[in-house]
C-alpha cells in the first residue's frame, strides 16, 4: 500500500473558525476516508453549514487545519480544489435560463484554460453527468422549467462534471416532497457504491439521514457531539440532549432508527411506549 493510498481522503485537526468576532467551530476533528458516505446532523446554529463551507476552501480557519489527501487545504490552487471536490448547494430558484445541458457544463470550468473552448472529452463527461443523473432527455429544457426534483439532480449533475473524488452537499432535499428527498438520496447512494464518490452531506432530517448515511456526525454548539453508525448515534438521549426536543426512538422496516418527535400531549398522556 503506498502512503498515500494509507492517507484519509480528508481530515479535520483541532479546527477553529467563525465570522469576524464570532466563533462557531471549535477544536473538532474529524476523518473521512475514500467512498465513505458521512451525514452530518445537529441543530439550527451548530455549524454545520460552516463546516462545509471550511472544507470547501471558502472559509479559512482560525486554528487548525483542513488536510485533502494529505495535504494542507491552504495550499491548493482554487483550480484544484474544484478538480478533487464539489459542492452541491441548498435548492434554490434557478434565475438564468440556461439548458440543463448548458448548466452542467459549467462544472467543466476547472478543466478549461482562458481561451480553451469545450473540447471532446469536456462534452463527453457531461453527456455522463446527464446520464447518472437521468437527465439526458432533459439536456435541452431551461433549467428555469425544471421541478424542484429535476433542478436539484442538474446541480447533482454539475457537481459530477467536475469528476470530484468528495462531493459536498448542504441541505440537497430542503423544500423537497417525500418523493423527491428519497431520489435524490438513492442517486447519492448510487453514486458513491457505483463509482467510490466520497459523500459529505448536511441534513436537517434525522430520519433521511439514519435510512441512507452508514456514518453520522453530530454537531452540538460549534463541536463534534458524537460520531458513528446511526445505530450508536441515534439515540433517544443524543436526541433529546442535542436538539433539546422529547423524542421515541425505535426501529423503521430496514432495522435503522426512526425518529418521532413528542408532543406535549403524547408526554401527558402517558402514550409513550
Amino acid at each position: 500500500m503506498t502512503l498515500l493510498a494509507a492517507l484519509p481522503l480528508l481530515e479535520v485537526s483541532n479546527l477553529a473558525c467563525g465570522y469576524e468576532r464570532r466563533p462557531v467551530l471549535r477544536d473538532l476533528n474529524l476523518r473521512v476516508g475514500a467512498g465513505d458516505f458521512l451525514g452530518v446532523i445537529g441543530p439550527n446554529g451548530a455549524g454545520k453549514s460552516t463546516l462545509l463551507r471550511v472544507l470547501a476552501g471558502v472559509l479559512p480557519p482560525t486554528a487548525g487545519q483542513v488536510a485533502l489527501l494529505g495535504r494542507a487545504l491552504r495550499e491548493y490552487r482554487r483550480r484544484e480544489i474544484a478538480r478533487l471536490l464539489a459542492v452541491v448547494p441548498a435548492p434554490s430558484t434557478p434565475i438564468f435560463s440556461f439548458t440543463v445541458r448548458e448548466f452542467v457544463a459549467m462544472g467543466r470550468t476547472p478543466y478549461l484554460g482562458r481561451f480553451r473552448s469545450e473540447s471532446a472529452e469536456d462534452r463527453r463527461v457531461v453527456e455522463e453527468a446527464l446520464a447518472a443523473t437521468d437527465l439526458a432527455p432533459l439536456g435541452q429544457r431551461l433549467i428555469t422549467e425544471l421541478s424542484a426534483g429535476e433542478w436539484q439532480r442538474a446541480n447533482v449533475a454539475r457537481a459530477l462534471a467536475q469528476q470530484p473524488r468528495l462531493l459536498l452537499l448542504d441541505e440537497p432535499t430542503a423544500f423537497l416532497d417525500l418523493g423527491h428527498q428519497r431520489e435524490v438520496f438513492e442517486l447519492l447512494v448510487d453514486l458513491n457504491r457505483s463509482r467510490g464518490l466520497t459523500v459529505i452531506c448536511v441534513s436537517h432530517d434525522l430520519n433521511l439521514a439514519a435510512e441512507y448515511c452508514p456514518r453520522l456526525a453530530v454537531l452540538a454548539e460549534g463541536t463534534l457531539y458524537a460520531e458513528g453508525p446511526p445505530e450508536r448515534v441515534i439515540t433517544a438521549d443524543t436526541i433529546a440532549s442535542v436538539y433539546h426536543a422529547p423524542v421515541q426512538v425505535d426501529r423503521g422496516p430496514s432495522g435503522r432508527p426512526r425518529v418521532t418527535l413528542l408532543s406535549e400531549s403524547a408526554l401527558r398522556g402517558g402514550r409513550v411506549p
